[in-house]
């Protein structure tokens, strides 16, 4: 009679164990790995839509940039011709650098960018002198008769030492009324006018 009674219980235990794991790797695992799924995909929509907020902000900045740029231009209408000759625009900033006793060490068009009705035209310059000649240079490159503005300006020395001369690498842009007003070709003429300025000094 034990005997039987031990092994009933040997075939409940059995049982008991073989159901425990079907219940176990057939569906709480399987459900608990997706679940954890889900609150992945859960924590990956909360973030999307807490960047929403940020996304709409930098973007409502940027339309409120071009727009205060835009007038700005609206503005300045008299400074903006309609026609702009590169080539003469970078004569004339070598022109403006060597008066400032400066040494171009580059002087080159960038791809120009055409904006509703107006053409910008940017430009990066490399120049070795004094402080004063830099000053000098972004002053009458500033108040010059056409629209010129400035993207970003870089000053370092050589040297840390007061009279050791300083190296500049500047990009500005200047505006033109047309867009096509720039000839696409003059971008060739470029490498000749840096190296003819290079060696001048």
């Amino acid at each position: 009679m034990s005997r039987k009674i031990q092994r009933e219980s040997l075939y409940t235990i059995v049982g008991l164990a073989v159901l425990s794991a079907v219940f176990l790797w057939g569906f709480y695992l399987p459900e608990r790995k997706a679940g954890a799924a889900v609150r992945g995909e859960i924590a990956d929509l909360q973030g999307t839509i807490r960047n929403v907020p940020v996304r709409v902000a930098e973007l409502d900045l940027l339309r409120r940039r071009v727009e205060k740029r835009d007038a700005y231009l609206q503005k300045r209408r008299d400074s903006i011709p309609r026609s702009a000759e590169i080539s003469a625009i970078i004569k004339h900033v070598a022109s403006l650098a060597r008066n400032a006793d400066l040494r171009v060490t580059r002087l080159e068009p960038l791809p120009a960018v055409t904006s509703h009705s107006y053409q910008t035209l940017p430009f990066r310059i490399g120049l070795r002198g004094r402080f004063v000649g830099m000053v000098a240079f972004l002053k009458g490159l500033e108040s010059d008769k056409r629209l010129v503005t400035f993207d970003a300006v870089s000053l370092k020395r050589e040297q840390q030492d007061d009279a050791s001369p300083i190296e500049a690498d500047i990009y500005f842009s200047v505006y033109s009324g047309g867009g096509d007003s720039a000839d696409p070709d003059e971008n060739d003429a470029s490498p000749n006018v840096r190296t003819a300025d290079t060696e001048k000094r």
